[in-house]
C-alpha cells in the first residue's frame, strides 16, 4: 500500500478481506478505510500458534451503533442502559479459519470522527455478551493495542470508563440471624486494591467497619462477602469504597436493611425525564410522610452530591437541577423508610 485502502463498510460483514497468515509471525496490516477516505488499518501480530486464514470485516455507523453486528443482541452496560455514548462508532468481525492455538496482539484505528468525545479507549469481545476488557491495553486518542487475544469474534471499543459490562455487578444487604450479611460481586477488576466496607444509621453519615482485599486484576466474575454483627433493632445503610492502588476510590450505590422486624414497603419511585436537560423529576408514591435521601453518582462511582428532602403525602415531584451537569451517564438513587432504588440517567447537551 502507498495512499489506497480498501473499503469494507458492509453490515452485514460480508466485505471481508481473507489473508492466509498461517504461522507467519510478522505483523500483518489490513488495509482498510474509511467512506469518508480516513485510513484505518487493522493489525493482526500473531505471537505463537498458526492463525491458518484471518478473515476480517468493519463498518462505521451512526452515534446510536446501529445497526448492531450480526449476532449481537445488546450494547447495555450490566444496568441494562444502552451503552452507545460511551462506544466508537465502528465495529469489527474477525473470524480465524483452520487455526491451532493461536495467540495474537491485534491492533484497531478508528477516524477522530467515530471517536468523538470518548477517552480511555478499551476493545471488548462479544462472546455471548459483552466481556471485560483483557488487562494491558494500550490505547491512544483513535488507537487501542490488545495484547495476548487467543478468541475471535466481534469486537467494539468502549471508553470513559464505562465499559460495555461494568464492574461491580451486584451489591447486596440481608440480614442473617444475628448479623447482618453483604454480598457483591465484579465482572472485572483493574488495579483494585482492595474494597472498605462503610455503614451509616441515617443514610448520610457513613464511617467504616471493614476491609476486603480486592484481586488486584481479574478478569472473571468474583463474589465478595462480609458480615455486620454490631447491629441492634433499627434501619442501617451501607456501601462500598472500592480503592484502587494508586489511592483513587469510588463509591458504589447505597443498600438498606432493616434489622428486628418485618416490614413491607410499599414506597416506589421513578424519575423523568430520561434523557434529561435541565431539570429531573423523582416521584414517590406510597409515601405519607418522611425523609428522603437522593445521591448523585457520576459514570465511574464518584459521589457528585447528597441532600435530604423532607416529604409530605401531597407533595409533588422531587425536583433535581441538572443544568451544570456534564453531558454523560449518572447514577441517581432514592432512599426512604428503607425503600432503596437507583436509576441510570443520560444528561444530555
Amino acid at each position: 500500500r502507498t495512499t489506497g485502502y480498501i473499503l469494507s463498510e458492509n453490515t452485514s460483514n460480508n466485505s471481508r478481506i481473507n489473508w492466509t497468515i498461517n504461522n507467519n509471525l510478522v505483523a500483518h496490516e489490513f488495509p482498510f478505510g474509511n467512506s469518508a477516505g480516513v485510513y484505518i488499518p487493522f493489525t493482526f501480530d500473531l505471537s505463537s500458534g498458526d492463525a491458518g486464514v484471518v478473515s476480517v470485516a468493519t463498518y462505521g455507523t451512526g452515534i446510536d451503533n446501529l445497526p448492531l453486528p450480526p449476532g449481537v443482541t445488546e450494547l447495555n452496560d450490566a444496568l441494562g442502559v444502552n451503552n452507545s455514548l460511551n462506544t466508537v462508532d465502528r465495529f469489527y468481525q474477525i473470524d480465524l479459519l483452520g487455526a491451532t492455538t493461536p495467540t495474537a496482539d491485534i491492533t484497531f484505528v478508528t477516524s477522530m470522527a467515530e471517536v468523538g468525545t470518548i477517552i480511555d479507549l478499551r476493545a471488548q469481545r462479544w462472546n455471548g455478551e459483552w466481556e471485560a476488557p483483557i488487562l494491558g491495553q494500550v490505547s491512544g486518542l483513535n488507537t487501542v493495542t490488545v495484547s495476548g487475544v487467543t478468541q475471535f469474534s466481534p469486537w467494539a471499543i468502549s471508553g470513559n470508563s464505562s465499559p460495555l459490562p461494568i464492574t461491580l455487578i451486584g451489591f447486596s444487604a440481608k440480614q442473617v440471624r444475628k448479623a447482618v450479611e453483604l454480598n457483591w460481586s465484579t465482572a472485572s477488576e483493574i488495579d483494585n486494591d482492595y474494597f472498605e466496607i462503610e455503614k451509616s444509621i441515617d443514610g448520610t453519615k457513613f464511617f467504616a467497619i471493614g476491609k476486603v482485599e480486592g484481586a488486584i486484576n481479574s478478569t472473571e466474575t468474583r463474589t465478595y462477602t462480609f458480615s455486620d454483627t454490631e447491629i441492634n433493632q433499627g434501619m442501617f445503610f451501607y456501601r462500598l469504597k472500592q480503592v484502587d492502588l494508586d489511592k483513587q476510590f469510588t463509591y458504589s450505590p447505597i443498600v438498606s436493611v432493616r434489622v428486628g422486624e418485618v416490614v413491607t414497603s410499599n414506597i416506589s419511585f421513578s424519575v423523568y425525564p430520561n434523557p434529561t436537560v435541565e431539570t429531573l423529576f423523582i416521584t414517590h408514591e406510597g409515601l405519607t410522610e418522611g425523609r428522603v435521601i437522593i445521591t448523585l453518582l457520576d459514570g465511574s462511582g464518584r459521589l457528585i452530591s447528597r441532600s435530604e428532602r423532607w416529604v409530605e403525602m401531597n407533595d409533588g415531584p422531587l425536583e433535581l437541577d441538572v443544568r451544570d451537569m456534564k453531558p454523560g451517564y449518572y447514577v441517581i438513587q432514592a432512599i426512604a423508610d428503607g425503600k432503596s432504588t437507583s436509576f441510570r440517567i443520560l444528561k444530555s447537551e
